[in-house]
């Protein structure tokens, strides 16, 4: 307004995203520019400084309405709206027109631009643009400019957006309660567009979950820039406990999340504005924003208060991929003197790396396949402990394949296990005064849930016990007299005698056993058939048996007629 422009001539009209030096200019001005040069585009990484948003030429054939329509004359003659030669893609084309009020927002007060990566800003793994925090700029709002390409050897495209630096100096201390928090506009000599009495402080945010650190040597570690990574895992939640700080694995470290498992966070936002004395929760609210986030994550309502809490839920089912989750809380304050809505100022952006991994296979620890020998009347047992190393999954011990002998007992048990699932089952078993040479092999599985995403299945580990029982030895039950012994295997006092002959305990035949500590003693003799198989009618008729001893004696003859050759029988 007031202000006239003097008669000149305008040959071409350049948009830059930036200001460029006289030296620039000056060697710029009469240089036509062609889409052929990459510079022509303004290449940040090619040293040009700035981006070139758009270029109008001025010539007849870009107009589009004006006031010479039907004639001949050409050269002056005035129009309202001009299409520009760069950019050609129609879709990307700015119409340059005339409105009544026309307004822009400048991109700093310094006239600083963000533009190679290092100087002031890196770049990182999936596109996190990280700024340098001791980087001594001005208040105020700066454009950054970043090319782009969808996948390597794919065109790259510039991407611009603003940066709003506030004037904020860390935190500062507010009030006789110590209250901490972003103090706004504490530095001196920098602008501030936030009344204070109203609005003192930018929110703070932080991130917590049912999370556990991983442990060293099982930690993913990496380099991003200057940062070393750190990885935890969700975890099942202690709720006596409550929620961990997850403040510590925000981006750039990890939260390593199992495929088909559900998994939360909890972001809590508060302003440390003060009302009376103590933290205002009336004319102060708290809400959050969201940038990037998990697809088919849900979030919680947010509560609009001071404090306030925002809950995310997530369930992820596609393996080996990484999402960023991006939050910011944002204050709202009210003046209720002018009817107002102060201007609301946000915390620092936290993103969670979201690292969703293949749920892990539960796992039998010690051999997959091992022996458990057995003495008849002596009870024994053996435990299998299966471990899950996702504590929000669940697992179960069974019987695949196999019996449990006559009279065993499975029982299972969970153990306590930090951040795992750790269960075992325990089989019980006395063998019987006829079970010497029994054999038997029982294969057990552990099986996980597989998770909570279509298609899902379980999956599973194995191990093979086998059960033998040996022959010929007997564990004497307590109390127990000579003569009770000899009749349990159907033989006379006189000959279970002779075969404990060496027992001191049976060094007289009315000794009575006590058989505490528990004593193992000779019920038969050991047989070895040598040449060939021999039928067992010929073994009972030898050592004068009747075919029922010789059953009750060896557990593995029962379906048989014969003894192979190299058998070892109780005789």
């Amino acid at each position: 307004s007031g202000w006239a422009s003097p008669s000149r001539d305008m040959d071409e009209w350049r948009f830059w995203s930036g200001e460029r030096s006289q030296t620039d200019v000056q060697s710029w001005f009469q240089r036509p520019l062609s889409p052929m040069q990459s510079v022509y585009y303004g290449d940040p990484t090619a040293g040009s400084g700035v981006l070139l948003m758009a270029n109008y030429n001025f010539d007849w054939d870009r107009s589009q309405l004006n006031s010479c329509e039907g004639t001949d004359l050409e050269v002056g003659c005035p129009f309202s709206t001009l299409m520009p030669v760069f950019p050609a893609d129609p879709a990307e084309k700015w119409t340059a027109k005339a409105n009544g009020d026309v307004r822009f927002v400048e991109t700093g007060t310094s006239r600083l631009m963000f533009y190679e990566s290092g100087e002031l800003f890196q770049l990182e793994e999936g596109g996190v643009i990280r700024f340098k925090q001791a980087m001594p700029i001005p208040v105020g709002l700066y454009q950054v400019s970043v090319r782009v390409a969808i996948s390597s050897g794919m065109p790259r495209v510039p991407v611009d957006f603003i940066v709003e630096v506030l004037n904020q100096d860390g935190f500062a201390q507010n009030g006789p309660l110590g209250v901490l928090g972003d103090a706004l506009c504490n530095i001196p000599g920098q602008p501030c567009p936030y009344n204070t009495s109203i609005n003192m402080f930018a929110p703070t945010l932080n991130v917590s979950g049912f999370i556990a650190a991983v442990a060293e040597g099982d930690e993913d570690h990496c380099d991003v820039g200057s940062f070393q990574t750190r990885t935890a895992r969700f975890v099942k939640g202690d709720q006596q406990a409550g929620l961990l700080n997850a403040n510590s694995f925000v981006y750039p470290n990890r939260l390593r999340a199992y495929a088909g498992f559900e998994m939360s966070l909890t972001f809590m936002g508060m302003d440390s504005q003060m009302r009376n004395g103590v933290r205002d929760a009336v004319d102060t609210q708290v809400g959050f924003s969201i940038g990037p986030a998990p697809a088919y994550g849900r979030f919680s309502t947010v509560r609009n208060t001071n404090p306030s809490s925002m809950r995310m839920e997530w369930t992820p089912c596609s393996v080996d991929v990484t999402t960023l989750l991006c939050v910011e809380a944002v204050d709202r304050h009210i003046d209720r003197n002018r009817d107002t809505v102060e201007r609301s100022a946000a915390s620092q952006s936290k993103c969670v790396a979201l690292q969703v991994e293949k749920d892990p296979a539960p796992m039998f620890m010690g051999d997959k396949a091992r022996t458990v020998s057995y003495i008849m009347g002596r009870p024994t047992s053996f435990t299998l402990v299966a471990l899950e190393h996702n504590s929000l999954d669940d697992i179960e011990i069974e019987v695949e394949e196999g019996e449990l002998p006559p009279g065993a007992m499975l029982t299972h048990a969970v153990h306590p296990c930090l951040h795992c699932v750790n269960k075992s089952v325990t089989v019980s078993w006395t063998p019987g005064e006829a079970m010497g040479g029994y054999t038997a092999t029982i294969r057990f599985k552990v099986e996980d849930t597989g998770g909570d995403c279509a298609g899902a299945m379980g999956q599973s580990d194995m191990v093979e016990v086998t059960l033998s029982v040996a022959k010929c030895r007997y564990m004497v039950q307590k109390d127990m007299q000579l003569q009770e012994l000899a009749a349990v295997f159907g033989m006379d006092w006189i000959r279970l005698w002779s075969l404990n002959s060496m027992e001191p305990s049976l060094n007289h035949p009315d000794y009575l056993v006590l058989a505490n500590p528990a004593q193992v003693i000779n019920v038969g003799h050991n047989y070895r058939v040598l040449a060939g198989a021999e039928p067992l009618e010929r073994i009972t008729t030898r050592f004068g048996m009747t075919m029922k001893q010789l059953h009750d004696l060896n557990y593995d003859l029962r379906e048989a007629t014969e003894a192979p050759e190299g058998a070892r029988l109780c005789v």
